[in-house]
């Protein structure tokens, strides 16, 4: 007789999504640990089969002939190599050239554009284990765009990484988007990537879309809080006089030694608080700053815009 009896509880990874990225769009795929972002890259990737459903990328189904979408698409999933250890980065690249069929033409055109966009002159003849992990991750990305795939999927490719390389591989994938028109879907916890690279933004949440836009609208319609930074010869008077003012969130000192005043423009415009100022205080500079992404997509979880989303 069994003292246990076991329940079963059947979880969806991702549920009922439905969205489709066109030639060439920088979409970003944002959401918490468990939403689902992960699991849609696999699947897209084709490491990934579908339980339900259909999926196609390029016009083909994914899982179903790997080989053929493979040669469409290029992927980074975080710190997973797909360059080879012990041998130097060039001989990586070469057998990449032989794997997805590139011409010798097509490959050293590439080579020397990835070269020269992300500084890889002299890490070409090391061996991957003796690279840093930044030098790492930039040989990864190129690797990635070598043979010219029509779509890119970046996992979390900035992560661990200084400002000084997440700089110069936005500024890569930028390029390379504008220049081969490559349709590129990042997914990363890093929003700065996404703020700076992806026009098109897919918040997900236990495997659903909760938001499908464009990045612009998405401040537009909650990103109702803006900062103004304010520098003048009377903090106090400046704090004196809006801080009774209806719409005021927060006042306080920044870092460079001005004002940071925290507002909601649904309740009160800036030319209002700017207009106020000015006719209290001697000003010397004056900054207008949107609601930063992660504010807002903070709000998503927390429900604040809730349902109209």
């Amino acid at each position: 007789m069994d003292l246990l009896v076991p329940t079963y509880e059947q979880i969806f990874a991702v549920h009922d999504l439905n969205f489709s990225i066109g030639k060439g769009e920088m979409a970003g795929l944002i959401g918490l640990n468990g939403a689902g972002k992960s699991t849609t890259m696999k699947l897209l990737t084709g490491v990934l089969v579908p339980t339900s459903g259909s999926l196609t990328v390029g016009g083909d189904e994914p899982h179903k002939n790997r080989m053929k979408h493979n040669k469409k698409m290029g992927a980074v999933f975080g710190q997973r190599s797909q360059l080879w250890w012990d041998v130097p980065v060039i001989d990586s690249y070469r057998l990449l050239q032989k794997i997805y069929g590139v011409a010798e033409a097509d490959f050293r055109t590439n080579l020397e554009y990835f070269t020269a966009q992300l500084s890889l002159g002299e890490l070409l003849n090391v061996p991957l284990r003796l690279l840093s992990l930044g030098q790492k991750m930039r040989c990864e990305i190129a690797a990635a765009f070598l043979h010219s795939p029509e779509v890119v999927f970046l996992d979390e490719p900035t992560i661990g990484l200084d400002f000084r390389i997440k700089k110069k591989i936005r500024e890569f994938v930028l390029n390379v988007n504008r220049q081969y028109n490559t349709t590129i879907v990042l997914t990363t916890h890093d929003l700065g990537d996404i703020e700076e690279l992806c026009n098109r933004i897919l918040i997900i949440d236990a495997g659903k879309i909760l938001y499908d836009g464009s990045q612009v609208e998405l401040k537009k319609n909650f990103g109702a809080e803006l900062e103004l930074d304010i520098f003048s010869e009377g903090e106090q008077r400046v704090f004196d006089v809006l801080k009774t003012q209806p719409g005021i969130i927060s006042i306080l000192n920044n870092a460079e030694g001005g004002l940071t005043v925290r507002f909601d423009r649904d309740k009160v415009p800036a030319a209002e608080i700017i207009g106020k100022i000015a006719g209290t205080v001697s000003v010397t500079d004056i900054r207008l700053r949107g609601s930063a992404l992660e504010n807002i997509i903070e709000k998503f979880y927390q429900g604040q815009p809730g349902d109209s989303a």
